[in-house]
């Protein structure tokens, strides 16, 4: 089911299962869950599960809620929260418009997700990579 092409474009629609997912995640970042990182196809932030357990949100939201939803976006605005947040924007992958990828669960049920970031550009909104990042929260 898996389709690489498209990777770099953040809209791109792609279709894989979770166990797919999973392994394209631990191939691409490692086996360290909080290295793995997504990027918002509203506003380009890449965010971590590390980035959401040290914001103080779920970090079962990553891939799935852009980060600037826990650092202030939800303040609103007509730049979807992007004045108010310290980084990122107000977008969910659950919305109105959703995606842009789908993961299909072993039930067969579909859930929305962002697009795994690329490891050469996971990139937090501090500037540092996201292996810089993790080890930094672990130390």
């Amino acid at each position: 089911m898996a389709d690489n092409s498209g990777d770099n474009d953040r809209w791109f629609h792609r279709t894989l299962t979770q166990a797919e997912l999973l392994e394209e995640l631990a191939e691409r970042f490692g086996p360290d869950r909080w290295r793995w990182a997504f990027r918002c196809p509203a506003c380009d932030d890449v965010a971590t599960a590390a980035d959401f357990r040290d914001a103080g949100a779920d970090p079962g939201r990553v891939g799935r809620e852009c980060i600037g939803r826990h650092l202030g976006a939800l303040g609103g605005g007509p730049d979807g929260g992007r004045a108010t947040a310290s980084r990122g924007c107000d977008w969910a992958a659950y919305g109105l418009l959703r995606g842009p990828w789908t993961i299909v669960m072993p039930d067969g049920k579909e859930l929305p997700s962002f697009a795994i970031a690329d490891a050469g550009n996971a990139v937090n909104g501090g500037g540092e990579d996201a292996a810089t990042a993790a080890n930094a929260s672990t130390t």
